[in-house]
């Protein structure tokens, strides 16, 4: 008797696998547990250590690495969306957090959720964390926020995995990474 392949379920908006695996076979994720509830929503840049090139994707790919997370999508800046972890498998991107005061997803979001970066870099009160405000303010203004092409992808992407997993397309259930983790 043969056996099948194990599913791998990923978005057909996803042009091209983007970090696949990190090294050593290992991806920073694990086997999913139980169907996804939510779709928690990030922001990331290479910016802290590359700030004439924050969106390069080997920089960022490396930011992953060195802080040992993962993410189920990543959107670069002109909208295109790029797959790092499947579906069918648990990224490591919530990190410690709580959820609606639920002992069920305390610290263990990555259990429930499908996560979703966006390349961007967030507003001088988001990055405060990372870049002190005179280093915020030197940067280019056109590196800052979201593009028209990212907000477009995301909302097909989040209309997507919803429909495909059966998550409420609401605020309750696509989240912030921030709503769940104050400091992030």
């Amino acid at each position: 008797p043969t056996t099948e392949p194990p599913r791998v379920v990923v978005s057909p908006l996803a042009v091209e696998d983007y970090l696949g695996e990190l090294g050593n076979g290992y991806d920073f994720s694990w086997e999913q547990e139980f169907p996804p509830e939510y779709v928690m929503i990030h922001f990331c840049s290479a910016v802290v250590n590359h700030r004439d090139d924050p969106y390069n994707m080997e920089y960022v790919r490396q930011t992953f690495i060195d802080a040992d997370v993962s993410i189920h999508y990543i959107i670069d800046r002109e909208g295109v969306i790029y797959c790092y972890v499947p579906e069918d498998r648990s990224a490591w991107h919530a990190g410690k957090g709580t959820w609606l005061d639920d002992e069920k997803y305390t610290n263990k979001m990555n259990k429930y959720s499908i996560g979703i970066e966006v390349m961007a870099i967030g507003s001088q009160q988001d990055m405060s964390g990372y870049l002190h405000d005179w280093e915020y303010k030197k940067l280019d203004d056109s590196l800052k926020g979201y593009t028209e092409a990212q907000y477009e992808a995301l909302a097909a992407l989040v209309k997507d995995i919803c429909e495909r997993n059966n998550i409420p397309l609401d605020r309750e259930h696509v989240i912030g990474h921030q709503e769940y983790s104050p400091k992030k």
